[in-house]
Parts: structure tokens; sequence; C-alpha cells
């Protein structure tokens, strides 16, 4: 699977899932396997003003539960989905 129809397939899992807490199994670019509790539809300008569009770079942002700061998903090292009970494996 492509970048392209993975992140067209994450978009309609993220709109599925409707502001619900999600989990994501990445690969981080160093290669490092990461699982993340995350938030979905959540806004950065908490003050300060990202530089870049994440999409443009195929980066997913997500409200990372645990920490509970924003975080930036790889959509290329995303492994799996798991939203309302159902875990999608790209």
């Amino acid at each position: 699977m492509d970048t392209k129809e993975k992140k067209a397939l994450l978009n309609r899992l993220i709109t599925e899932a409707n502001g619900t807490i999600v989990t994501i199994g990445a690969v981080k670019k160093d290669g490092d396997f990461r699982k993340f509790n995350c938030r979905m539809g959540v806004d950065m300008n908490n003050g300060g003003v990202l530089k870049y569009v994440p999409d443009e770079k195929d980066l997913l942002l997500v409200f990372d539960m645990q920490k509970k700061v924003p975080r930036m998903v790889n959509i290329a090292g995303v492994e799996w989905v798991k939203a309302r009970k159902v875990t999608t494996t790209f």
C-alpha cells in the first residue's frame, strides 16, 4: 500500500473515530516501534504556529494521551490502527 492510499484510509478511520481515543502502532523514522494512545482532530495552535503543514510532509497530528502533548506520526511508518475496537493492519 502506498502512502496516498494509507493516508486516505487513515483519514477515513479518523473521521469514523469521531474524537474517540485511537491506538496507533507505528515505526518512527529512527526505526523504533512506538504505540500511541491518542486522540485525533487536535489543534496545535496553543500560542504557537507550525512553520509547515504536517499533511504536506506525510505526518499525522495527534494528541498523545500518555504524555499529554501533541505528537506527529509518520504516515509511512503506521503499521496498524485500532479504533472503536476494530484493528486495521497496513
